[in-house]
């Protein structure tokens, strides 16, 4: 998450100066959920999958994806937005399967669909590889999203 934000479910991060680079695999029966704003000093929800600096990557072959909800004007004084299902900051996504409950943010980055999707108008619609519907906001570069057809789903 950060100061100020619910935190993350899941981070997948490489440090700046590694020769390692992070992956992780999401399959099905996985469930991620971003971490709730629940006071004042929290500015939104925190993120379900978060994957931070070059050479970090996620692939989501399956799961649930939920991110963080916003706090309340009763809670908080003012309300806050929600976080993402997926946020990628200098990292790479490749997105399967799955179900996002949120939406896709990235920021020099690299995002890979497969299935029969399209991004169009900031939005991610149709059908992924395993099957799953997708429906998410994409907020980032339409540059950095490549879609692999596949129509055969």
């Amino acid at each position: 998450g950060g100061l100020g934000v619910g935190g993350s479910g899941v981070t997948v991060t490489t440090n700046r100066n590694s020769e390692f680079q992070a992956k992780a695999t999401f399959e099905e029966g996985v469930t991620v959920h971003g971490g709730d704003a629940i006071r004042q000093t929290t500015t939104r929800g925190g993120d379900a999958v978060q994957v931070l600096h070059a050479g970090s990557e996620a692939v989501f072959k399956g799961g649930v994806f939920t991110p963080g909800a916003g706090c309340t004007v009763q809670v908080c004084g003012q309300p806050t937005s929600t976080g993402n299902s997926v946020q990628v900051l200098n990292g790479k996504a490749t997105v399967m399967g799955g179900k996002f409950n949120g939406n896709f943010f990235c920021d020099q980055c690299d995002i890979e669909i497969h299935g029969c999707v399209e991004l169009k108008n900031g939005k991610i619609t149709g059908n992924l590889l395993d099957g799953s519907r997708i429906d998410v906001v994409y907020d980032g570069s339409e540059n950095d999203v490549m879609i692999v057809y596949d129509d055969s789903v």
